[in-house]
Protein backbone atom coordinates (compact mmCIF):
# COMPACT_ATOMS: atom_id res chain seq x y z
CA UNK A 1 0.00 0.00 0.00
CA UNK A 2 2.68 2.19 1.32
CA UNK A 3 4.38 1.71 -2.52
CA UNK A 4 1.07 2.59 -4.39
CA UNK A 5 1.35 5.96 -2.20
CA UNK A 6 4.64 7.07 -3.15
CA UNK A 7 3.69 6.27 -6.76
CA UNK A 8 1.08 8.49 -6.86
CA UNK A 9 2.76 11.09 -4.97
CA UNK A 10 6.19 10.91 -7.48
CA UNK A 11 3.28 11.02 -10.53
CA UNK A 12 1.60 14.19 -9.03
CA UNK A 13 4.88 15.81 -8.83
CA UNK A 14 5.96 14.91 -12.18
CA UNK A 15 2.75 16.48 -13.29
CA UNK A 16 2.96 19.93 -11.28
CA UNK A 17 6.44 20.20 -12.70
CA UNK A 18 5.60 19.78 -16.16
CA UNK A 19 2.87 22.14 -16.16
CA UNK A 20 5.11 24.69 -14.57
CA UNK A 21 7.54 24.25 -17.24
CA UNK A 22 4.93 24.66 -19.88
CA UNK A 23 3.12 27.61 -18.60
CA UNK A 24 6.66 29.18 -18.72
CA UNK A 25 6.55 28.32 -22.51
CA UNK A 26 3.12 29.98 -23.38
CA UNK A 27 2.89 33.97 -23.69
CA UNK A 28 0.59 35.26 -21.26
CA UNK A 29 -2.50 37.13 -22.80
CA UNK A 30 -0.94 40.75 -22.29
CA UNK A 31 2.49 39.72 -24.32
CA UNK A 32 0.14 38.59 -26.80
CA UNK A 33 -1.64 41.72 -26.92
CA UNK A 34 1.62 43.44 -27.30
CA UNK A 35 2.88 41.54 -29.42
CA UNK A 36 -0.10 42.55 -31.55
CA UNK A 37 0.76 46.50 -31.62
CA UNK A 38 4.31 45.65 -32.80
CA UNK A 39 2.50 45.14 -36.38
CA UNK A 40 1.27 48.72 -35.96
CA UNK A 41 2.79 50.77 -37.93
CA UNK A 42 1.50 54.41 -36.91
CA UNK A 43 0.70 55.35 -33.31
CA UNK A 44 -2.50 57.24 -33.85
CA UNK A 45 -4.90 58.37 -36.99
CA UNK A 46 -6.45 61.54 -36.43
CA UNK A 47 -9.87 62.18 -37.96
CA UNK A 48 -11.04 65.77 -37.77
CA UNK A 49 -13.34 67.39 -40.04
CA UNK A 50 -11.37 68.89 -42.98
CA UNK A 51 -11.66 72.84 -42.24
CA UNK A 52 -11.82 75.42 -39.82
CA UNK A 53 -10.92 75.27 -36.11
CA UNK A 54 -11.06 71.29 -36.33
CA UNK A 55 -7.84 70.88 -39.01
CA UNK A 56 -6.46 73.81 -37.34
CA UNK A 57 -6.43 71.73 -33.69
CA UNK A 58 -5.07 68.54 -35.64
CA UNK A 59 -2.64 70.04 -38.48
CA UNK A 60 -1.53 72.79 -35.84
CA UNK A 61 -1.80 71.48 -32.17
CA UNK A 62 -1.48 68.10 -32.59
CA UNK A 63 1.24 67.48 -35.62
CA UNK A 64 3.40 70.18 -33.18
CA UNK A 65 2.85 68.41 -29.90
CA UNK A 66 2.73 64.94 -30.72
CA UNK A 67 5.24 65.16 -33.95
CA UNK A 68 7.51 67.80 -33.41
CA UNK A 69 8.00 68.37 -30.21
CA UNK A 70 7.60 64.48 -28.25
CA UNK A 71 10.65 63.11 -27.92
CA UNK A 72 11.07 60.74 -29.28
CA UNK A 73 7.89 61.59 -31.58
CA UNK A 74 4.95 59.90 -32.25
CA UNK A 75 4.19 58.73 -36.04
CA UNK A 76 0.55 60.33 -36.57
CA UNK A 77 -1.78 59.56 -39.86
CA UNK A 78 -3.11 62.85 -41.56
CA UNK A 79 -5.65 62.52 -44.50
CA UNK A 80 -4.40 65.33 -46.29
CA UNK A 81 -0.70 64.44 -46.03
CA UNK A 82 -0.83 60.58 -45.93
CA UNK A 83 -3.61 59.23 -47.64
CA UNK A 84 -2.42 57.74 -51.19
CA UNK A 85 -4.04 59.13 -54.22
CA UNK A 86 -4.46 56.12 -55.98
CA UNK A 87 -6.14 54.18 -53.27
CA UNK A 88 -10.21 54.56 -52.77
CA UNK A 89 -11.38 56.70 -49.81
CA UNK A 90 -12.77 54.01 -47.97
CA UNK A 91 -9.50 52.08 -48.19
CA UNK A 92 -7.28 54.39 -47.43
CA UNK A 93 -9.88 54.71 -44.09
CA UNK A 94 -9.03 51.16 -43.05
CA UNK A 95 -5.86 51.51 -43.89
CA UNK A 96 -5.16 53.91 -41.84
CA UNK A 97 -7.47 52.74 -38.63
CA UNK A 98 -5.64 49.28 -39.05
CA UNK A 99 -2.42 49.98 -39.11
CA UNK A 100 -2.70 52.80 -36.02
CA UNK A 101 -2.35 51.67 -32.44
CA UNK A 102 -5.39 54.29 -31.46
CA UNK A 103 -7.65 56.78 -33.03
CA UNK A 104 -7.88 60.91 -32.34
CA UNK A 105 -11.22 61.80 -33.17
CA UNK A 106 -11.74 65.42 -33.16
CA UNK A 107 -15.15 66.44 -32.30
CA UNK A 108 -17.32 69.25 -33.21
CA UNK A 109 -20.41 70.05 -34.92
CA UNK A 110 -19.01 70.11 -38.39
CA UNK A 111 -17.69 66.26 -37.38
CA UNK A 112 -20.74 64.78 -37.36
CA UNK A 113 -22.39 66.60 -40.19
CA UNK A 114 -19.68 65.35 -42.20
CA UNK A 115 -20.25 61.90 -44.40
CA UNK A 116 -16.49 60.86 -44.37
CA UNK A 117 -16.21 61.77 -40.50
CA UNK A 118 -19.23 59.55 -39.88
CA UNK A 119 -17.67 56.76 -41.50
CA UNK A 120 -14.18 57.19 -40.42
CA UNK A 121 -16.19 57.40 -36.08
CA UNK A 122 -17.76 54.10 -37.43
CA UNK A 123 -14.55 52.44 -38.43
CA UNK A 124 -12.97 53.50 -35.68
CA UNK A 125 -15.74 51.98 -33.21
CA UNK A 126 -15.80 48.84 -35.27
CA UNK A 127 -12.17 48.55 -35.01
CA UNK A 128 -12.58 48.67 -31.25
CA UNK A 129 -14.82 46.22 -30.81
CA UNK A 130 -12.66 43.29 -32.87
CA UNK A 131 -9.22 44.65 -31.58
CA UNK A 132 -9.45 45.06 -27.42
CA UNK A 133 -5.90 47.21 -27.83
CA UNK A 134 -7.45 49.58 -30.44
CA UNK A 135 -8.37 52.75 -28.41
CA UNK A 136 -10.56 56.04 -29.20
CA UNK A 137 -9.58 59.23 -27.71
CA UNK A 138 -12.03 61.66 -28.57
CA UNK A 139 -11.55 65.14 -27.70
CA UNK A 140 -14.30 67.87 -27.83
CA UNK A 141 -13.91 70.84 -29.52
CA UNK A 142 -17.59 71.86 -27.98
CA UNK A 143 -19.75 70.81 -24.95
CA UNK A 144 -20.91 67.46 -25.79
CA UNK A 145 -24.55 68.48 -25.17
CA UNK A 146 -24.45 70.83 -27.95
CA UNK A 147 -23.71 68.65 -30.69
CA UNK A 148 -26.92 68.09 -32.86
CA UNK A 149 -27.88 65.15 -35.22
CA UNK A 150 -25.74 62.67 -33.65
CA UNK A 151 -25.26 58.93 -35.72
CA UNK A 152 -26.88 56.19 -33.37
CA UNK A 153 -23.24 55.14 -33.26
CA UNK A 154 -21.93 58.23 -31.87
CA UNK A 155 -24.64 58.74 -29.31
CA UNK A 156 -23.72 54.75 -28.01
CA UNK A 157 -20.42 55.41 -27.87
CA UNK A 158 -21.16 59.00 -26.13
CA UNK A 159 -22.99 56.69 -23.42
CA UNK A 160 -20.49 54.72 -22.46
CA UNK A 161 -17.27 56.55 -22.63
CA UNK A 162 -15.52 59.78 -21.15
CA UNK A 163 -13.65 62.22 -23.13
CA UNK A 164 -11.10 64.71 -23.45
CA UNK A 165 -11.42 68.66 -23.58
CA UNK A 166 -9.40 70.74 -26.16
CA UNK A 167 -9.14 73.33 -23.23
CA UNK A 168 -8.01 70.99 -20.98
CA UNK A 169 -4.09 72.16 -20.20
CA UNK A 170 -3.23 68.84 -19.27
CA UNK A 171 -4.37 67.10 -22.51
CA UNK A 172 -0.85 67.23 -24.29
CA UNK A 173 0.25 65.33 -21.26
CA UNK A 174 -2.69 62.81 -21.32
CA UNK A 175 -2.26 61.97 -24.24
CA UNK A 176 2.06 61.74 -24.35
CA UNK A 177 1.17 59.58 -21.94
CA UNK A 178 -1.63 57.27 -23.18
CA UNK A 179 0.65 57.02 -26.36
CA UNK A 180 4.24 56.56 -25.20
CA UNK A 181 2.57 53.53 -23.41
CA UNK A 182 1.87 51.77 -26.86
CA UNK A 183 4.68 53.17 -28.83
CA UNK A 184 6.96 50.71 -30.72
CA UNK A 185 9.92 52.25 -31.70
CA UNK A 186 10.20 52.72 -35.42
CA UNK A 187 13.31 50.67 -35.82
CA UNK A 188 11.28 47.78 -34.31
CA UNK A 189 8.84 48.04 -37.14
CA UNK A 190 9.29 45.31 -39.29
CA UNK A 191 7.00 45.55 -42.19
CA UNK A 192 6.71 48.10 -44.33
CA UNK A 193 2.99 49.38 -44.83
CA UNK A 194 1.22 52.33 -46.66
CA UNK A 195 -1.43 54.14 -44.91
Amino acid sequence: MSGAIIFVVVVSVTFVSLVRRLRKDVPKRDTVLSLKKRKKVHDAFVSYYSDGPDQNFARQYLHFALEMEAQPSFRLVFHERDFRADTLILTNIMNAIRNSNVAIIIMSQEYVNADWCREEFQECVEESKKDPMYKLFVILMQPLETLQNCTEYMEQYFRNKTFLDRNDPQLTGKLVEYLRELQVPEEEITQEHSV
